[in-house]
């Protein structure tokens, strides 16, 4: 037992225990949501498993900025980005160079470099246009949340959502069997006007889900897949010939191809060991498949 005395005049707060709880889990109940739906805003994140969300967004932490404050240099000598940053408020730029970039509440900045270790060769600087802030998340952070499979996990994720965004993929693919036909996919990095569908390649069939960058036409320019689309179907349904080649509008686009000949086989292989024939199910919802 102690007894606390005060040997000065004092003047106090209290606030006792059950008080002091509720308060603490409302403000930590409002904090998760908050970030949450930042999370929510970013494609790469969005998609993952609502439990394993909350987790993620109870570890992020919230960094505050001064008005022309150097958040990151990627120079030659400097350590590789290691953060995830989504603004919170204010406003970051992205200063090379040739171009200023910038970043507003809710967009985000440093995915591509620490889910996918993808580092930009440009010399840049993070700064804060104003006083800003943004909620963080670390490499670290990932693994606690997500493990040491972070990448493969989100990249699923990402899938799973595509899936689910597709008639045609939806209803060919049951759920249990995403992680087989996603273990198909190879990843894959293109330049600006690389070629992703050639018109003339015979095998021209293939699911592709855009994870970074957009897929245009060749001639006009025109968006075909944004990213999150999962691209496709159309073609795979289709017996005519592309009019032109589909190739990457960015700089940078990533996706996650597969051939449709090794996607069919896949389903094939699993119905035999299932009472429900896929291929019959999708045919029943919609004439338009080829099988």
């Amino acid at each position: 037992n102690s007894t606390a005395i005060s040997i000065t005049k004092l003047d106090f707060y209290v606030i006792f225990g059950v008080s002091y709880r509720e308060t603490s889990k409302n403000f930590s109940k409002h904090s998760i949501e908050q970030i949450t739906y930042f999370i929510n805003g970013n494609y790469w994140l969005s998609n993952i498993d609502p439990v394993v969300k909350l987790n993620l967004a109870s570890l992020a932490v919230v960094e505050d900025y001064d008005k022309n404050e150097y958040i990151f240099s990627n120079k030659q000598d400097a350590p590789p980005l290691d953060k995830i940053y989504l603004v919170k408020s204010g406003t970051l730029e992205i200063i090379s160079d040739l171009t200023t970039k910038k970043l507003y509440p809710k967009d985000y900045f440093g995915e591509r470099q620490v889910i996918m270790n993808i580092f930009d060769k440009s010399d840049y600087d993070l700064v804060s246009a104003e006083e800003s802030s943004a909620y963080v998340i670390t490499k670290a952070t990932l693994i606690e949340a997500l493990g040491e499979h972070y990448q493969e996990m989100i990249l699923f994720s990402m899938f799973r959502g595509g899936v689910l965004k597709n008639s045609f993929f939806k209803n060919i693919l049951m759920e249990g069997y995403y992680k087989q036909v996603f273990d198909l996919f190879a990843l894959k990095q293109y330049k600006l006007d690389d070629v992703i569908y050639n018109q003339n390649d015979s095998d021209i069939k293939k699911a592709v889900l855009v994870i970074e960058g957009a897929l245009c036409d060749s001639i006009d320019k025109s968006i075909i897949g944004n990213q999150g689309t999962l691209y496709g179907d159309e073609i795979i349904n289709s017996k005519d010939t592309l009019e032109n080649n589909i190739i990457a509008h960015d700089d940078l686009v990533l996706t996650l191809e597969c051939s449709w000949i090794k996607i069919r086989n896949k389903l094939q292989e699993l119905s035999k060991n299932s009472s429900l024939d896929v291929f019959k199910r999708a045919n029943k919802l919609s004439k338009m498949y080829i099988f």
